[in-house]
């Protein structure tokens, strides 16, 4: 149990018999206070809850008496609603920090079984089908929630050091973090290994592709036909018989150029000259140069013979 319920019930019945001036005013609402703490005490929280509700809403807002809080928590959490109990105990322990252990345990309590529902998910199949197999613990979220358990846990034994069932529940709790870590540690060496597998699938997969490529391609030579050895012989005697026709041809290119060449020279020669359209002035000029050329051609070959000289003979 959360709460040492017949000492909390106790507790709860006291403290209703010295506040009958914060009790509701309709007695049939008092009577729903009063039959919800004792159906609490009986070990029946649901039947417990629903009276408790009814006579928690018979009050005004903000005056709800902090003890049917803490016994609306009570009955929430055995009733399986850990969500409305955790509201119900933080409600009274806002109010009074004598519920501040409640709130703790309960807070812890509920995280706890937080975590252990991640580490243990249901297994998903559809009704009437194989379930499929079970899937893999959430360790984030569990280590979320045990962390959380254990805080609240340690706090419940702070406020309250002598209480052997706080002490329980942070075993409980320091246990179940311990299992988390090591299934965290396990995961982890199960993918380094995995990692590594792979790695190694890998590389001998791509070894086997590349012996197939290998055997493939000798298979591919293996069908060519064979290449023809060389013969010195044979290639002396082709290179011979290659020179005469190399220079046979060389020759013909020489020929054509020849002939091309002639060709466009008497193609300039046939064409006739255009005649020059030049003025007196430029023909008499024209004219008295080429005199003069003519002059001097004549001066520098009479230089050039050699003047004859008595006694030799000029041959």
């Amino acid at each position: 149990m959360l709460y040492s319920m017949p000492n909390r019930t106790k507790s709860c019945l006291a403290l209703l018999l010295s506040l009958v001036l914060v009790a509701p005013a309709v007695a049939s609402d008092r009577a729903k206070f009063s039959a919800g703490v004792q159906l609490l005490r009986e070990g029946k929280p649901v039947q417990a809850l629903a009276n408790l509700t009814a006579a928690e809403k018979s009050y005004p807002e903000g005056s709800v008496p902090v003890e049917l809080l803490a016994d609306l928590a009570l009955a929430a959490w055995h009733s399986g609603e850990s969500g409305r109990a955790e509201t119900y105990a933080e409600r009274a322990a806002a109010r009074d920090s004598q519920f501040a252990f409640l709130r703790d345990t309960i807070v812890g309590a509920a995280r706890l079984e937080d975590a252990r529902a991640a580490m243990a998910p249901q297994a998903k199949g559809q009704p009437g089908h194989a379930p499929s197999p079970q899937a893999a613990p959430d360790i984030a979220k569990a280590k979320e929630h045990v962390d959380r358990s254990v805080a609240s846990f340690e706090r419940a034994v702070g406020v309250r050091p002598g209480s052997k069932e706080a002490r329980n529940n942070l075993e409980r709790a320091l246990l179940l973090k311990k299992k988390i870590e090591e299934l965290e540690k396990q995961q982890k060496d199960k993918k380094k290994d995995d990692d590594k597998k792979n790695e190694k699938k890998k590389k001998d997969d791509k070894k086997k592709d590349d012996q197939k490529d290998k055997k493939k391609d000798d298979q591919k030579k293996a069908e060519q036909p064979p290449k023809p050895k060389p013969n010195p012989q044979k290639d002396q005697k082709d290179q011979k018989d290659q020179k005469p026709q190399k220079k046979q041809k060389q020759q013909k290119q020489n020929q054509q150029k020849q002939g091309q060449q002639k060709q466009g020279q008497q193609k300039q020669g046939q064409q006739p000259a255009k005649p020059l359209n030049l003025s007196e002035e430029q023909k008499k000029r024209l004219l008295e140069r080429l005199q003069q050329l003519i002059q001097e051609k004549l001066k520098y070959r009479s230089k050039l013979v050699p003047k004859h000289q008595p006694g030799k003979r000029d041959w």
